[in-house]
């Protein structure tokens, strides 16, 4: 049972390399605070999944965002890049900080799964 008031405690215990590599093999209420906290990649696959719950780039995946260059791994189909990068170029300014250039890597031809910084 993942408790999510525990992964959102400060000093948890949790390894400072502690990392879940894929969104969609831990509960989906887990996902928020795994993103914010950056404990997993920002991958094609966890963006989208994230995007996809959410509906849009919310505050707790621009958190991940904002600590990267660029994304890699994109799928081979150009519908899911497509709207993906639809949902990150238009999140709001106020959420995802970051420049213009910045934001088109993530959402187009950027390399995909870039180690976020802490």
């Amino acid at each position: 049972m993942w408790n999510t008031a525990l992964l959102r405690r400060p000093g948890s215990g949790a390894a400072p390399d502690c990392r879940v590599d894929e969104l969609r093999d831990v509960p989906v209420r887990a996902w928020p605070t795994l993103v914010r906290e950056r404990r997993a990649p920002a991958s094609f696959e966890n963006v989208s999944a994230h995007v996809e719950r959410e509906g849009e780039a919310d505050e707790n995946l621009a958190s991940l965002l904002a600590s990267v260059d660029a994304t890699t791994s994109f799928p081979a189909g150009e519908t899911a890049r497509q709207e993906l990068a639809t949902a990150l170029i238009n999140t709001d300014d106020a959420l995802l900080d970051v420049g213009r250039p910045q934001r088109t890597r993530l959402a187009g031809t950027g390399s995909w799964g870039s180690s976020p910084s802490r």
